[in-house]
């Protein structure tokens, strides 16, 4: 739906739930004829209470009602509740609802995050606000500061029409070419109203052809900004483009002013904020934080003529994957008494962020503000990769409402229940070992969720990210010496693969492309970085598949020998110690220790005494290494996982040993090669809060901040680094072939 101004609107400013909720009901209870909501929440509270009886009191008038609400967002809602407005013929549908996954919501992206009330095609009402008690100034400290708009003139029935097509989707007109020749003279008259009047437009967020209008409608009045901008968001982390504007505006004169959350519902939120007050503050933007309760408007006001009022904060979520339904005025009279309010905020309730004020720019400050703005350049690209869900409800009939949740759709569940019968056993029968093999995956992933749920609800979030803060900078330059030292080492593996293979790349490349692999392996897992890219990479320097086959085949047994070797020892000797609710225990623990050092040493006492050589399995040929090989093999995995925990036990306090760190790192690596996650996410977060916690001297907070700063330095940094470093080498090889089909007669390159 392309944006469209319309002049002769009435536009009011409805100012947190007190406002909001009465002027709703009133117009629902005053209705005729339609009734539509479209929101992300509704609570089952005495606002969401409110809300169900009068529509059901509207339909049972005669009223049409539909009411949509988020999959993701109300999945909360009782069947009770729904059954009870679906049997007086309110219309109840849900926007992608999915299944939980142990207990826990999934979809998490592309929601529904619109809040657009129409009624009667005569008033509608778009904002910030949800249907729950927490908009009231009565919920207590945590009640939202929000705001919302009521409309009656000739944009209702744009907001209408909108609405219905979200309804009942309808494929849009095609345009013939003659059309669409006409169609930027269109857009000149439509973009800039000339009637007098307060004159509107509904703008919108989709993943279809509206994915970054809110976006660039904002761009658009900040960059004509000539006096002021005032921006009050509560998830303030926008495009770098928008960033780049904001700067902009306050370099040239104009007094910028943003206000952001105080007193977030999520820390996390303020703290991705503060990422980006000194690149701001150094512009000149001003900076005001809301300290009276959590901040939850989406507004804007520049020059007195330009405002927005909507659903849209300023973050990757609502400006690259939600969808999202914004209002655009351009009258003076009611961005004069926006403005009006936003300053009163500012003056009685806000506090302003300097210069002097923010914390001193440590060095994982200064790196981890590196990695912010380059995901801010990148993400809407990136965003394109998730699954993009177009406007998509599932309607709820009466005589389902009570046996089904939100999340839940009945036919679904009939059209599994068909497949179920005879074919499926046998289909079960012949693959019943790979099934088994992916329940026990899913067992175990399922243990790992739950350890992160247990230690999550003892976990304070705030003491976390303060934690990460504080983390002192010598100890992460030495973490990231250690990690540097580590990926050297690993990549000596690809070096013994040389000496196995006898092929003829030089040791540098060699050496080169094993670190580059490396930081792949550690993040996408051994089939992407350690096959995949490896074949890649040798291949297209000279080398047969079937030699870069044995060179990962080498690096695998390297990895793995040492692994047995070190946590066998560490296991055997009961280094680690494991929570008696785990239902295995430290006895068990050695004991696998023992056998895992047993088969590392049987590895290679038989490089060395094995008289045979040489195997064909499965028609691949494979040969036993020489002692010396085994032997440095063992000796340089043990290095390496030796490296890994250094990087770990650097980063927390003091408190538990070296030797208990190390055994962590090393039982979460097996557990996360079990679980098939790739990188071990969560599962080292879990093994570690739940076995290093156990000491008396360290906290849940202050192991899980050292466990994601230990992620960033040791995972993250070095992905990045080699990303860069491999689309070189693929640009470089790429010239190289090009100029050797040019040139026959040359080598390949690296040989």
């Amino acid at each position: 739906m392309k944006a469209h101004w319309t002049s002769g609107n009435t536009i009011e400013l409805l100012e947190n739930g007190e406002d909001f909720f009465p002027a709703v009901n009133e117009a629902i209870n005053e209705a005729t004829h339609s009734v539509i909501i479209e929101t992300f929440i509704i609570f089952d509270d005495k606002v969401g209470q409110a809300l169900q009886q009068v529509v059901i009191g509207a339909a049972q008038r005669g009223v049409q009602v539909d009411i949509a609400v988020d999959g993701y967002g109300t999945a909360d809602l009782p069947p009770d509740f729904i059954e009870a407005m679906t049997s007086a013929g309110v219309r109840f549908h849900v926007f992608d609802p999915q299944p939980r996954l142990l207990g826990m919501r999934t979809n998490l992206f592309r929601r529904l995050h619109r809040k657009i009330v129409v009624v009667d095609d005569a008033i509608a009402f778009v904002g910030g606000i949800n249907f729950g008690a927490d908009h009231l100034a009565d919920f207590g400290p945590t009640a939202k500061q929000d705001y919302a708009i009521s409309i009656k003139g000739p944009l209702v029935k744009e907001i209408a029409h909108f609405e219905a097509q979200v309804l009942a989707p309808v494929k849009p007109e095609r345009r013939s070419w003659r059309r669409r020749r006409r169609q930027p003279e269109r857009r000149a008259t439509s973009a800039a109203p000339a009637s007098e009047g307060c004159s509107a437009a509904l703008v919108v967020r989709d993943n279809d052809e509206h994915n970054n209008d809110i976006e660039l409608h904002y761009r658009m009045g900040i960059r004509a900004a000539k006096d002021y901008v005032t921006i009050a968001n509560a998830y303030f982390f926008p495009g770098y483009r928008l960033l780049r504007d904001l700067r902009g505006a306050a370099q040239r004169g104009v007094k910028v002013r943003l206000i952001l959350q105080g007193e977030p519902d999520m820390p996390a939120a303020r703290f991705v904020a503060t990422m980006l007050y000194d690149y701001l503050l150094s512009a000149g933007v001003e900076i005001y934080e809301y300290c009276e309760r959590p901040l939850h408007g989406k507004v804007a006001v520049v020059d007195d003529a330009w405002s927005t009022v909507g659903s849209s904060n300023l973050d990757p979520l609502s400006l690259a994957l939600n969808l999202e339904a914004n209002v655009m005025i351009l009258d003076r009279d009611f961005s004069r008494h926006l403005q009006s309010r936003l300053d009163k905020l500012i003056d009685e309730h806000c506090k302003q962020m300097l210069s002097d004020t923010q914390p001193r720019r440590k060095i994982q400050r200064v790196v981890l503000g590196v990695f912010v703005f380059h995901f801010l350049r990148r993400f809407p690209s990136w965003a394109s990769w998730l699954p993009a869900r177009k406007t998509r409800l599932l309607s709820m009939p009466p005589e389902h409402a009570k046996a089904t949740s939100p999340a839940t759709d009945p036919d679904d569940a009939a059209d599994t229940h068909d497949k179920r019968g005879h074919h499926a056993v046998l289909q079960w029968a012949r693959a019943r070992w790979p099934m088994l093999r992916r329940i026990l995956a899913g067992g175990f992933i399922a243990l790992i969720v739950v350890l992160l749920g247990l230690a999550a609800t003892r976990v304070k979030w705030d003491e976390v990210l303060q934690a990460i803060g504080d983390t002192p900078s010598r100890a992460l330059l030495f973490a990231f010496a250690l990690t540097l030292a580590s990926y050297l080492t690993y990549a000596c593996f690809d070096l013994v693969g040389k000496w196995y293979t006898g092929h003829t790349l030089t040791r540098l490349r060699t050496f080169v492309i094993g670190i580059t692999t490396y930081a792949f392996i550690m993040t996408l897992g051994s089939s992407v970085g350690g096959l995949g890219l490896r074949l890649r990479l040798y291949t297209k320097s000279g080398l047969s598949p079937g030699k870069a086959t044995r060179i990962f085949g080498v690096g695998v047994v390297t990895n793995w020998a040492g692994y047995g070797l070190l946590a066998g020892a560490i296991f055997a000797a009961g280094g680690v110690s494991l929570p008696t609710d785990w239902g295995f225990g430290t006895g068990a623990l050695r004991g696998l220790g023992a056998v895992m050092m047993l088969l590392s040493l049987c590895y290679a006492g038989a490089c060395f005494c094995s008289r045979k050589r040489s195997w064909t399995l499965r028609g691949h040929h494979i040969e036993l290494p020489s002692g010396k090989i085994a032997l440095v093999q063992l000796g340089l995995s043990t290095l390496n996982w030796s490296l890994m925990g250094a990087v770990l036990y650097v980063l927390l306090p003091d408190g538990p040993g070296y030797l208990l760190v190390l055994g962590v790192v090393l039982l979460s690596a097996i557990a996360g090669l079990i679980a098939r996650v790739p990188a071990g996410l969560g599962v080292l977060e879990a093994m570690a809060v739940a076995v290093l916690s156990a000491n008396d001297d360290v906290t849940h907070s202050t192991v899980l901040a050292a466990t994601l700063v230990y992620r960033a330095v040791y995972y993250l940094s070095p992905l990045f680094v080699a990303g860069l470093w491999y689309l070189l080498m693929e640009a470089r090889m790429k010239e190289q072939t090009g100029s050797q089909q040019k040139n026959p007669g040359t080598d390949m390159p690296g040989g």
